[in-house]
């Protein structure tokens, strides 16, 4: 059986066919969802390139395709785009697969309304909340209080109205958007840690360890990078002379540049740019003494769990599943830069305390090794799977099941 998923990232395809991405999506990625379905249909936006950069990999390939839509960014070409992105989905009404949303996003809100108009059942991977997408700080506009109250509408149809339900989250993303009552619901993270991302024993903490990292996209202000850069330039006027490195690229990059020099901080603020996934990040980590990521939405951020999968101590904004990976006293309140700054310094101020939020981190982070998450991810295929089946009538072999 054939599984069709829907997401919210955008690809390029170059001339010769082939789709391309920076991102997690490609290839391997999608092998969890081939341990339970024959082929997979990735549904997302494509835009057609000339080339691609050398380290891009390949989306589509061995029983992997996708189902390409126009390659909107904007609102606005979102919505000139509207009609073409709309026809393209009704090509796959009454089609006899499996469809998985992982949401929140633009595009699964398409896919499950034509889905929906055809009696076609579907499941959804919840990845993020857009309650905390739209709050205040994260995106800029008049029109962010109606896209939150409409983005958080649809979510909380989009679970309600599918078969099967898988969150990032234990808990805190199930309250805000809890399942039908007879769904199959789960949950496991998007993170893959195979045994090369851990350590093999708590590292020891460096007596004086002030050298902060950040990891997460500068497209937007979501991850908080301009709370932390305000925050690094409090404890430094108070006397805690920490440093900074930034990794990650967007387009809020510049403006961030600006605030740092605005702050008098470029001589301890490094803007590393975007490092290929696995080893190169791994390597920032390890000579790192504290991972600080004061976002202004999550679910449940793989980076943090990397991070403490390499034994580093975390701070992390309150929200999202984050307090379901770190301890009250390693939270803090959404770009509230002082408190901000009195988290960091509390913590760099006290090796002890740094060794023991490393110990702590990596015992929570073997929760999410691969094989264990892979269990879990497997039962809810094979669930969804079968649900669909079952309402197509048709037997595990593909075949319509007579009625009596």
């Amino acid at each position: 059986m054939e599984v069709m998923v829907g997401l919210e990232a955008r690809f390029s395809r170059t001339p010769d066919g082939k789709v391309w991405t920076h991102s997690v999506y490609h290839r391997a990625f999608w092998n969890r969802y081939l341990t339970a379905f024959d082929r997979v249909g990735v549904i997302a936006r494509v835009t057609e390139v000339g080339s691609v950069p050398s380290d891009w990999r390949r989306v589509d390939g061995d029983r992997v395709w996708v189902a390409a839509l126009p390659g909107y960014q904007r609102p606005l070409q979102m919505a000139r785009s509207y009609w073409a992105v709309a026809s393209r989905l009704r090509e796959w009404r009454g089609r006899r697969s499996a469809f998985i949303l992982r949401v929140p996003g633009h595009v699964a809100h398409h896919v499950q309304r034509i889905l929906l108009s055809s009696g076609q059942p579907f499941a959804v991977e919840v990845v993020g909340d857009p309650h905390d997408v739209f709050a205040p700080g994260g995106v800029r506009g008049i029109a962010r209080p109606l896209w939150r109250e409409l983005s958080v509408r649809a979510l909380r149809a989009q679970c309600s109205r599918a078969v099967a339900a898988a969150y990032v989250t234990r808990e805190a993303l199930q309250r805000r958007y809890p399942p039908a009552q007879e769904a199959f619901t789960t949950h496991y993270s998007s993170v893959n840690l195979t045994s090369e991302c851990y350590v093999e024993r708590a590292v020891p903490v460096r007596e004086h360890g002030r050298r902060l990292l950040f990891v997460g996209s500068l497209e937007t202000l979501y991850k908080g990078p301009d709370t932390l850069l305000h925050a690094v330039e409090l404890c430094r006027r108070n006397g805690t002379p920490v440093t900074l490195r930034l990794v990650g690229e967007g387009r809020e990059r510049p403006r961030l540049m600006r605030v740092a020099s605005a702050l008098g901080l470029e001589d301890f603020v490094t803007f590393v740019g975007k490092l290929p996934p696995g080893a190169a990040v791994r390597r920032e980590m390890d000579e790192s003494d504290l991972f600080v990521l004061p976002s202004r939405t999550e679910g449940l951020p793989r980076v943090i769990i990397e991070a403490m999968a390499r034994s580093i101590p975390c701070i992390a904004s309150g929200i999202g599943g984050i307090p379901e990976l770190l301890g009250p006293d390693e939270l803090v309140v959404p770009g509230d830069a002082a408190a901000l700054a009195r988290r960091i310094t509390d913590v760099v101020s006290s090796a002890p305390r740094r060794q023991a939020m490393a110990a702590s981190n990596l015992r929570r982070a073997w929760e999410y090794h691969e094989p264990v998450l892979a269990a879990r991810r497997q039962r809810f295929y094979e669930a969804v799977r079968e649900l669909t089946l079952s309402q197509y009538g048709l037997s595990p072999e593909g075949h319509h099941v007579p009625s009596h």
